[in-house]
């Protein structure tokens, strides 16, 4: 049944774009013109609705005339025509303008389709600040539980016709990158190339020759493995030496997908305390890392892994270890707590396990002996990509009141991951095992 939603959610996205007009094209002419003849109804029953209270007695009293006649004609179908039908609208249009005020006349199509843009818009924004937000996936710190933009490398790959790509955008997010050098050189520089807004592509330049990726230039830089070292070797404070390709050397062959888009349920946080293991977004307001740098004010999102008084450590086994306030030994966090964990020490589909950071720049669980307690109406986060998350291992805990909700749902991409937020076990198909 998932794996039908989907596909039934394009068909009616489709249906309402354009599907009703194709629909309405194949339909008998009869039908056809029964079809005119309510929507025509329609439309004078919302002049009605909408305008009554500045509609003089006489206009109103023509609309109901007009719809009067109309439903006489639609309940003789036999005697319809397009000529009738046509005349119908026609002079009843020419005998209402006179009696409608300026106001109504004037109300065009493009009013009435802004009208319902406003609305429409207000409502969502009602429900993104009380009920629903919708969040992207920014990083890979949650993989393999919820991705972010990722790159999926293909040893062999053939980029399918215009027609599969857009279906491969439209499910899955997929852009096809599929270069080969053709001449021997160093890189000279990537930049961003002229593209659609939301379809970012960047121009590599080697040895004279520009190849054309999608994504940013740092996504770019991410996902081509020379190119990702190069700029890792660079913030290390190195100076290592510019990347070389070869002819005939691949630069970048898969494709690029778009990071999961989750709802984060905004009201549960309203009416009970937050839980641990749970997959929450938070913003970073007074936050500051190891540095004492801000982070700005940017949403996060990480699993939820410690609250007010709890004492934390990792285990040389990769498990998280918690003593609650007044217990005198630490117990597991595992699938009893939050069927999340298991998933994390599964060491299957990509889940490492936590880990302790070998970075100079963690602060907190960075040794086998280490512990931490988590202060008071604070909270302790943790991705569940351990060995690349920087999480409050290196920042601290975050405060009750920067907290926004818990992911409850992803919405787009159609991946395995679609539906309920941490819902799926490990995934241990190749391509898990291919990402960047």
């Amino acid at each position: 049944m998932k794996a039908i939603l989907p596909f039934l959610l394009e068909a009616a996205v489709f249906y309402f774009l354009v599907g009703h007009l194709l629909v309405r094209h194949l339909l008998p002419r009869r039908r056809r013109l029964a079809l005119t003849l309510k929507e025509y109804d329609h439309h004078l029953r919302k002049m009605l609705q909408i305008n009554g209270d500045i509609l003089p007695a006489k206009a109103a009293d023509d609309i109901r005339a007009a719809r009067a006649a109309v439903a006489m004609a639609r309940r003789d179908p036999a005697g319809l025509d397009a000529e009738r039908v046509a005349a119908l609208v026609h002079d009843w249009d020419a005998r209402l303008a006179p009696a409608l005020p300026a106001a109504v006349r004037s109300r065009g199509w493009i009013a009435e389709y802004l009208e319902v843009f406003v609305v429409a818009l207000a409502l969502a924004f009602g429900v993104r600040a009380l009920f629903l937000q919708p969040f992207k996936i920014p990083t890979g710190s949650m993989q393999p539980t919820l991705f972010g933009i990722h790159f999926v490398h293909r040893d062999e790959m053939r980029v399918p016709n215009p027609l599969a790509r857009v279906a491969g955008f439209l499910h899955y997010s997929r852009r096809y990158a599929d270069a080969v050098i053709t001449a021997e050189g160093p890189i000279e520089n990537v930049v961003p190339a002229r593209s659609l807004p939301l379809f970012p592509t960047s121009t590599v330049t080697i040895a004279g020759v520009n190849y054309r990726l999608p994504g940013d230039p740092a996504t770019v830089q991410k996902y081509i493995p020379k190119l990702r070292h190069f700029r890792e070797e660079q913030m290390r404070g190195r100076r290592p030496p510019v990347p070389r390709f070869e002819k005939g050397e691949v630069l970048a062959r898969g494709f690029l997908q778009a990071g999961d888009h989750v709802f984060v349920n905004r009201v549960s946080l309203n009416f009970a305390e937050p839980r641990r293991g749970d997959i929450t977004v938070f913003l970073t307001d007074g936050v500051r890392d190891v540095y004492r740098r801000p982070l700005n004010g940017r949403y996060y999102i990480k699993r939820l892994v410690g609250l007010p008084g709890d004492e934390l450590k990792i285990g040389t086994d990769g498990k998280l270890y918690v003593r609650e306030p007044g217990a005198a030994d630490f117990q597991v966090m595992d699938g009893r707590v939050n069927p999340g964990f298991d998933n994390l020490y599964s060491r299957r589909g990509g889940y490492t396990g936590y880990i302790h950071s070998g970075h100079s720049d963690c602060q907190y669980l960075a040794t086998p002996n280490a512990t931490y307690t988590v202060p008071d109406n604070y909270y302790f986060m943790l991705g569940d990509n351990s060995p690349n998350s920087m999480d409050s291992r290196f920042w601290g805990s975050v405060p009750r009141a920067n907290l926004v909700g818990r992911a409850s749902l992803v919405w787009w991409p159609f991946s395995r991951r679609w539906g309920m937020a941490d819902s799926v076990g490990p995934d241990d198909s190749p391509e898990a095992l291919s990402i960047d």
